[in-house]
């Protein structure tokens, strides 16, 4: 119970928190994320490709996002970027992101690689950059299919550089 004799409110997903002024700088955890092929599966069908990935973002990436107090930051084509204010939480959606996309059976075959990074971010209105999200965007490329890879400050610079 809160102070006034009410519940207190349950803190929501970052989804709910606008974005800050241009240049302010914060805490978060990103998630970069592309889909396996994607190029390749447009040449073959791209209306049963482009009406897979709608389907996708639909059933299993917002629904994961929401479950886990991730924001969707943007989309690019067969990616996304998102973010989550702890990495554990970043980390669970992942894993359910993955197990859904392993469980589908609609065709076509289709599945995620997932870079994901915790470190401060640089704010413009609802957007984010700067070196966390670009490492957790390389990281994405490192990562096997169907596959999360976490940064961890131990991997070798070319993954996880040190700040200068």
């Amino acid at each position: 119970m809160g102070e006034n004799g009410r519940e207190a409110p349950v803190p929501g997903p970052i989804a709910a928190a606008p974005g800050g002024p241009p240049g302010s700088r914060r805490l978060c955890c990103a998630m970069f994320a592309d889909l396996v092929g994607y190029s390749s599966l447009m040449e073959e069908n791209e209306a049963q490709t482009l009406d897979a990935v709608t389907a996708i973002h639909g059933a299993i990436v917002r629904p994961s996002l929401d479950r886990h107090g991730g924001r969707l930051i943007r989309t690019m084509g067969d990616g996304f970027l998102a973010e989550f204010i702890a990495a554990s939480s970043a980390v669970a959606c992942g894993i359910d992101i993955q197990r859904a996309m392993a469980a589908r059976d609609t065709p076509p075959p289709l599945a995620f690689r997932i870079g994901i990074n915790l470190g401060e971010i640089t704010e413009s209105g609802a957007d984010i950059y700067g070196r966390e999200v670009n490492v957790a965007a390389r990281l994405e490329t490192l990562s096997d299919p169907e596959g999360i890879l976490p940064c961890r400050r131990g991997l070798p610079s070319r993954c996880c550089p040190s700040p200068t």
